[in-house]
């Protein structure tokens, strides 16, 4: 399986568990990409796009599926708080740190939820 089809059927998959099935993801390769994934939401349109680079290809490559699904179980939390992003002070640096903070800390929650509804 290539790493574009696990990322799309594991993503329509945690959309469901995480209630968040009314979203449509998709995805694109970024070259140049620093971090393992990076996500741009749309929540007027109720959609989002999951960029993804070389780290998350070797990673996916090595057989290392789990980290695989840990990124992705981070990035689709971006989409449950986003608005926490926009609040105001939302410019400082300390600011981005404890959403970056939160948004870790709740998908590290989802994603054992996920694998608890996978039966894994």
């Amino acid at each position: 399986m290539k790493l574009i089809d696990f990322l799309e059927k594991h993503s329509k998959e945690m959309l469901f568990v995480f209630c968040l099935s009314h979203f449509e993801v998709t995805f694109k390769r970024k070259k140049n990409l620093d971090c393992l994934a990076e996500i741009d939401t749309d929540l007027e349109y109720l959609s989002a796009t999951i960029f993804y680079g070389n780290r998350l290809e070797k990673l996916y490559r090595s057989g290392d599926y789990e980290e695989v699904l840990k990124t992705l179980a981070h990035e689709i939390t971006h989409i449950l708080l986003e608005n926490l992003s926009e609040t105001p002070g939302s410019n400082s640096k300390s600011h981005k740190v404890a959403c970056e903070q939160a948004t870790e800390h709740v998908s590290r929650l989802l994603y054992r939820l996920y694998i608890v509804e996978k039966g894994q």
